[in-house]
């Protein structure tokens, strides 16, 4: 069965420090069940052109265009994340959504463990493609 939650996004911005009001960064905020995070989309914009009700920048040129790209394009990876999220059966809260979007989530390899890997896979050659005396330096290295 799937489960139901409160979910929903919501544009907004915030004053950039030391802008002195003229410029605001662009951010999202993800509410699932009552508990909200925020993601920032690494955008800033004018007090001026920035539309609260709508969540967007306005105006039509390119510039315009990208920011409220970018806008989308986090709100669509969030509820992409969301729905995978219920449709796999897997616990669903603010936190793990943002985690996700932001690519925090996957495990990432420490420099010592690729680099043993790379030995492994040169003593699985020794002899063959590289010389017993290369595999041995690169052990000791």
């Amino acid at each position: 069965m799937i489960e139901k939650h409160s979910f929903s996004l919501l544009p907004f911005v915030r004053a950039v420090k030391g802008s002195n009001g003229k410029l605001l960064a662009i951010n999202l905020r993800i509410t699932v069940d009552g508990d909200r995070t925020e993601i920032s989309t690494k955008c800033v914009v004018e007090p001026s052109k920035w539309n609260p009700a709508k969540g967007r920048v306005n105006g039509n040129t390119e510039d315009v265009r990208i920011l409220n790209e970018a806008i989308i394009s986090f709100e669509h990876r969030a509820r992409e994340v969301y729905d995978r999220f219920i449709e796999s059966g897997k616990l669903v809260t603010a936190d793990l959504i943002k985690d996700e979007v932001l690519g925090l989530t996957h495990k990432s390899q420490a420099l010592v463990d690729q680099f043993d890997q790379y030995v492994a896979k040169l003593e699985a050659k020794k002899g063959i493609d590289y010389a017993p005396g290369t595999v041995t330096n690169w052990k000791i290295t």
